[in-house]
């Protein structure tokens, strides 16, 4: 009877032609190897025994479910033995065929070529003829195709089939299709930037197809404070369909500045080329435009593209009113306060005054990882305050920090901030603040004011600005 290693359940029986002692020594060198490389190898060699029934050993070592594979090993002798059901290998390879033509799970059973006529065919039975097959006739590919066997043993696969994702979220809205973007990105990611024609006019086509599917979630009627929200989480496909979009063009070489605030400034005057008729008709398109730039920066962090975070916040943008007039002014218009989600929407539900912003829950619960985490949104969204404060004039408002008491009141954040002391750190973030040395590093620092009102009403804690996470002389200060 064929004794199997009761350790390990990675068993192999290899079926071969006794032809020239040549042949024999190279299936002994792969049964070898295979032990080596933690397979335990059944082998009439090393397991049939005087006494025992050939026979037998030959149909146990077929049929025995302990066993994972069936290596065939095919030469000439073998090939003609099998087909004339000749000898040893003419009982084994009835044996065979009946499993491999009788049952469903036919993997166990791998043809390894060993030899291949003069036309360069490999010499195989008939019965396995349409089988895919392990070359080692060859001596500059054996090493290849001899981890190929052992990856097949091991179900380690070469190429391995990815992870089933989930049902794009999308699909599930009623109205809005979103398939027509996403196989744009797909154009986009699949570009090898050869004709920039062509990639120019995809990305203006992303644009304005977004645009489209942006004006199909109007509202119009009695607007209530629930109905809103209820539409921004309709919205919730469309800006992750964005997402993919801005982490697709910062792999291209594109310039992300002009990509971006066109990008921004058309979504804007979209939303405002005419007048809602209802109060709170647009709030749901305010909220997108002020989620979509917080999203934007704290991709931008994540990919450490801060010179472009520095063109956005001091990019002049020319929006329009409702009077489609263009009028310039800055980022700092992607900010507002919405009393419908606010004020009207708590009162709806009957929600406890406890809340600080239901504009900052809904952005943070709406988090995607690894880009978009609750840390990083509201890092960015401190970060575009704080930005706001050291290179906007006084004649326009600051950027208010929604989420900046969501953190411990950007306590959690000055960590992020201490890392300044690296004079390494530093001279990698300059882009950021528009500067090109650590002195005017610091000289702008100095100039940073703190600002007492940006605080939330009533409450106890500002909104940090920088030089309350580290001092002066402490920049750049560590190697």
């Amino acid at each position: 009877m064929v004794s199997t290693d009761a350790t390990t359940s990675l068993t192999v029986f290899i079926s071969y032609a006794w032809s020239t002692e040549e042949h024999e020594k190279k299936v002994f060198e792969l049964a070898e190897r295979l032990m080596s490389d933690g397979i335990s190898v059944i082998w009439d060699k090393w397991d049939l025994k005087e006494g025992q029934d050939k026979y037998a050993f030959m149909e146990k070592c077929v049929v025995d479910t302990g066993i994972k594979r069936v290596l065939l090993v095919c030469d000439e002798v073998y090939a003609t033995k099998a087909n004339e059901r000749k000898g040893g290998v003419g009982d084994e390879t009835t044996i065979i065929s009946s499993e491999v033509y009788g049952k469903a799970a036919q993997e166990k059973f791998i043809p390894v070529i060993f030899e291949k006529d003069d036309k360069g065919e490999a010499y195989r039975p008939a019965y396995i003829k349409t089988r895919i097959y392990i070359d080692l006739s060859d001596p500059d590919i054996y090493d290849r195709e001899y981890e190929k066997l052992l990856r097949n043993l091991y179900d380690c696969p070469a190429y391995q089939k990815p992870a089933l994702g989930r049902k794009p979220e999308w699909l599930d809205e009623k109205n809005v299709n979103l398939y027509s973007l996403e196989r744009m990105i797909r154009q986009l990611k699949s570009d090898d930037g050869r004709s920039k024609k062509k990639q120019d006019m995809l990305l203006r086509q992303f644009r304005d197809e977004f645009i489209e599917k942006l004006s199909q979630y109007e509202i119009a009627g009695n607007i209530t404070g629930t109905l809103v929200v209820d539409k921004i989480s309709e919205l919730k496909p469309l800006r992750d369909m964005y997402m993919e979009y801005l982490s697709t063009i910062i792999s291209l070489e594109v310039s992300l500045e002009d990509l971006i605030t066109d990008f921004m400034e058309t979504c804007y005057n979209r939303i405002h080329e005419k007048p809602s008729s209802s109060r709170y008709g647009g709030d749901h398109y305010l909220f997108f435009i002020w989620e979509l730039f917080i999203c934007t920066i704290t991709t931008l962090l994540y990919y450490e593209e801060f010179e472009v975070i520095y063109q956005l916040t001091n990019h002049t943008f020319f929006f329009k009113t409702y009077g489609n007039l263009e009028k310039e002014t800055n980022f700092i218009k992607f900010r507002y306060y919405l009393e419908s989600i606010e004020k009207i929407y708590p009162e709806e539900i009957d929600q406890k005054p406890s809340k600080i912003s239901n504009m900052a829950d809904i952005l943070l619960a709406r988090e995607s990882k690894p880009i978009l985490t609750r840390e990083n949104l509201i890092f960015a969204d401190l970060l575009l305050f704080q930005l706001s404060n050291l290179f906007l004039d006084n004649e326009f408002r600051l950027w208010f920090p929604r989420t900046y008491c969501y953190d411990g009141y950007g306590w959690e954040q000055k960590e992020k901030w201490r890392k300044m002391k690296s004079r390494k750190y530093c001279q990698k973030i300059l882009p950021l603040f528009g500067v090109s040395s650590i002195d005017q590093l610091k000289k702008l620092m100095r100039e940073e004011k703190v600002r007492e009102e940006y605080r939330y009403s009533g409450g106890f804690e500002r909104a940090l600005v920088i030089s309350d996470s580290i001092k002066i002389e402490e920049i750049a200060s560590l190697p």
